[in-house]
This record gives structure tokens, sequence and C-alpha cells, in this order.
């Protein structure tokens, strides 16, 4: 704890740059993290054209995108929880927080995916597989320490 102008905040600037460090210099986590998302990106870039292949093309993309994105929250939420970061905290809190954490991403997704649609005119199955793999490259660090500080934060 710190003291600034009489108060008391629960991390200094100092020891948030530590843990930081602390979490870089831990190949583990990082290891781990990167191949349940490789796994979970791939599942996911899977899942929405066979899904669409399986239903003829008959179900709107939205739901097919909701639909893969449960399947894998649920999934990367479990491989995260006990592998990649060992969290022994409350697991109410933290399946809500995550799904929060990932509905962020889902927005952003399905956002992109209806510009593909409508103003690109690509197919659903090719815009999925670009936006899911450009999308989970650019986030990967953000989402690392958003599932380390925020979701699964150590006490």
């Amino acid at each position: 704890m710190s003291k600034f102008a009489g108060e008391e905040t629960p991390l200094s600037l100092r020891a948030l740059y530590q843990r930081i460090v602390q979490s870089i210099t831990t190949p583990r986590s990082i290891s781990r993290f990167a191949i349940i998302g490789v796994v979970n990106t791939a599942m996911g870039i899977g899942l929405f054209p066979a899904m669409n292949w399986l239903t003829d093309n008959q179900i709107e993309p939205n739901i097919l995108l909701v639909i893969s994105y449960v399947i894998c929250t649920i999934s990367a939420f479990i491989l995260h929880r006990c592998f990649t970061f060992q969290a022994t905290g409350s697991y109410q809190q933290e399946i809500v927080k995550y799904v929060l954490f990932s509905g962020l991403t889902l927005a952003v997704n399905a956002l992109l995916l209806n510009v593909a649609l409508h103003f690109l005119h690509l197919s659903a199955n090719i815009a999925q597989v670009i936006i899911s793999t450009v999308l989970s490259a650019a986030l990967m660090i953000a989402n690392y320490y958003g599932l380390n500080y925020f979701v699964f934060k150590k006490k």
C-alpha cells in the first residue's frame, strides 16, 4: 500500500511495474496462454464455417458468431483458469468477469463481421476467418494482461 495525498491506494505504480515485469519473465504462463489462445482461435475459426455448412447457410452469421463464441468462451475459461493462471479465486466471480471481458471482443468481432458482410460484400466464412485471425493477434497482449490482472488476479 502506498500513501498519496493521505489516501491509501491498493497498488503503487512501482508495484504494478514489478508485477508486469514478473509476468513477462514467467514464460510458462505466457506460453500456456499462447498455446490455449491458438487452439481456441483455431476452434473458433473452424466452428463458424462448419456450423454454416451444416445449416446450409440458413442461419444468420451473427447467430453463428454468438454460438461459436459461447463454445469457445467456455473452453477458454476452463483452460485459462486451470492451466494458464492456475486461479484459486471465486469461480462465480471469475466467470462473470471472463464473460464480460470476452463480450467486448465479441462486440468488436460482430461489428467487423457486419462491416465485412454489408459494406465489403465478403462471404461470411472468409470474413470470419480473417477477422478472427487478425483480432486474436491484435488483442493477444491486451487479453493476457486483462485476464491476468482483472479476471484471474492473484490475492
